[in-house]
């Protein structure tokens, strides 16, 4: 038997640190960005630039000089980027040009971050996983290959509960038949399979023969899917999970980034961003919405088992340090992945340290 330690799930600087720092993150997709213009990814992401088109020139939205942000979100660049505060200026390759009473040096040029291209999406940080999953899924990296989507929405979404819970839920298959009635439908749950990897896991649900559903949100996503003739025999949701926080979800022409991030203890942010296929928008210009009704149905379900979870930890947490751990054999399979390299990471840690 293995134990879920219940203050495993506060937050701590330590903890913060031990996840996050060079952690993966999905900045964005290769359509995003563009020659003569800067890219400002999604908050909190917002702490790198990309210069132009080419990921070689990604920096910290910061000036050397006194640090202050240079850019709050994504603009065009006609000429060379200025400082706002001490007007700094820098060329389209980040290198210093002027600023009052210094000379030009190397060492005031921006300072450089690092980004890379996986499929269509535009990663940073950690990059160990890209190798096991190109093999584990080759057969699927083109539902993952972001060719001719772009942003249509982005949220940001706070709630009032733990982001490991948050995480927990995302790779929980095992309470779908019993809190999601439209999804349940939708997919068949007698049907998951999954791929791993260090650092990952892939879920795969394929569409139920039985196409009842509990919705009208619902159904009407259905009927577009069948219109354009997205749901064809092979038809399946692709739920990935790159560690510790980031989520990336492979619909019938539309790809979600959701990345979940701690900003005190019981509360966290997700920001999620929708892009869609281009040619079906132009085909059926309101299939961005029906797909977003969808999705948001399983999302405010979501919202509230998870508010549930916190609040039972927090009862349990007031007289205990553990409890027994339970996962489904197979519809929590990814959950006990997940526990066991977090676990790791904190082992890892402490061997070190």
């Amino acid at each position: 038997m293995t134990y879920l330690n219940l203050h495993w799930n506060l937050r701590t600087p330590k903890k913060d640190e031990l996840f996050f720092k060079n952690g993966v993150r999905c900045i964005g997709m290769v359509e995003d960005i563009k020659s003569n213009a800067c890219h400002v990814p999604y908050p909190p992401n917002d702490n790198i630039i990309i210069l132009g088109d080419n990921l070689q020139q990604t920096f910290f939205n910061a000036c050397p000089h006194k640090q202050s942000q240079l850019f709050k979100s994504s603009c065009d660049i006609k000429d060379k980027i200025t400082c706002p505060i001490h007007r700094w200026s820098f060329d389209q390759q980040g290198n210093f040009l002027v600023g009052r009473g210094f000379n030009a040096t190397a060492d005031k040029n921006l300072i450089r971050s690092n980004a890379f291209k996986w499929q269509g999406f535009i990663m940073s940080g950690n990059d160990s996983w890209v190798d096991s999953i190109n093999h584990e899924l080759k057969d699927d990296l083109k539902r993952f290959q972001g060719k001719n989507y772009k942003a249509w929405k982005r949220d940001t979404i706070v709630s009032d509960y733990d982001w490991k819970i948050f995480y927990e839920i995302f790779l929980d298959l095992y309470h779908v038949r019993s809190c999601h009635p439209s999804l349940r439908n939708v997919v068949d749950v007698n049907n998951y399979q999954y791929a791993f990897g260090d650092g990952w896991s892939c879920q795969y649900a394929y569409l139920s023969e039985i196409k009842a559903t509990s919705t009208k949100k619902t159904e009407d996503w259905l009927k577009a899917c069948e219109s354009l003739g997205l749901l064809d025999d092979a038809f399946k949701l692709l739920w990935l999970a790159l560690y510790p926080n980031v989520m990336i979800e492979a619909y019938p022409g539309c790809n979600i980034i959701s990345q979940v991030y701690p900003h005190s203890v019981g509360r966290h942010t997700n920001t999620v961003e929708f892009y869609f296929d281009q040619d079906i928008l132009k085909e059926c210009p309101q299939f961005a919405q029906l797909t977003y009704d969808f999705w948001m149905e399983t999302a405010i379900e979501d919202e509230q088992l998870s508010r549930l979870m916190q609040i039972g930890r927090n009862n349990l947490s007031r007289e205990m340090m553990q409890v027994n751990e339970f996962n489904h054999d197979t519809e929590e399979m990814a959950n006990a992945h997940w526990y066991a390299w977090m676990r790791q990471k904190e082992l890892s840690h402490k061997v070190k340290t």
